[in-house]
């Protein structure tokens, strides 16, 4: 048995680092993209630091009518199905969807204390799993760039959860516009340095 777990760890232990092989290799291929995805995440990034205000706003209404929107497709599949049981839960589902979708739209600024917590766990998830993916490609010289990308993320969710409710109104467009800076920061950063590597790999 402890054999066979031997086998399974050593096996677990070899798709890991194959991922990360391959995950590293692909950044290599397309750096470029990598190189202009980071210089837009910056733009954006000192656009909502300019206008933290109407950037919380406008993220609180994004999500409403993307919510609203799924409620909208859920109650067309509760239209159109057949079966009894599908009905009842798309037409639930449907109608909370659109309760939560419709208030986000009517009182925005009631939906951006909603929306801050949302970021909160989408700061603080999202950057933990950036700082594992750098662990995951750490021979290569770009995973410090990744590392300090997720590290920022969890500083901005940390700050943002300190801060609520009282900063929610301006602290979600600002703290997401320095997330976002400094993750096109990185970013380009990291391109630049896959670029060197494969050019030394190529001379």
């Amino acid at each position: 048995m402890s054999q066979e777990n031997g086998d399974q760890v050593s096996s677990d232990q070899t798709q890991v680092e194959g991922f990360g092989i391959n995950m590293a290799s692909m950044m290599h291929r397309h750096w470029r993209m990598f190189f202009i995805e980071g210089i837009v995440f910056v733009l954006i990034g000192v656009l909502a630091i300019m206008l933290p205000g109407p950037f919380s706003i406008g993220i609180e209404l994004v999500i409403g009518w993307l919510i609203t929107l799924v409620g909208i497709v859920m109650g067309l599949r509760a239209i159109t199905s057949h079966t009894g049981p599908e009905i009842a839960y798309s037409a639930i589902t449907a109608l909370f969807a659109l309760f939560i979708g419709v208030w986000m739209l009517v009182f925005p600024h009631q939906g951006v204390l909603t929306i801050t917590v949302l970021l909160i766990f989408f700061f603080l998830i999202g950057g933990l799993f950036e700082m594992a993916l750098a662990f995951m490609v750490r021979p290569f010289p770009s995973w410090k760039w990744i590392f300090v990308s997720g590290l920022t993320g969890v500083l901005v969710g940390a700050i943002l959860l300190s801060s609520w409710p009282q900063a929610a109104a301006w602290a979600i467009g600002l703290l997401f516009g320095i997330n976002m800076m400094m993750t096109g920061m990185s970013m380009a950063m990291m391109a630049f340095s896959l670029k060197e590597s494969a050019a030394k790999a190529k001379s």
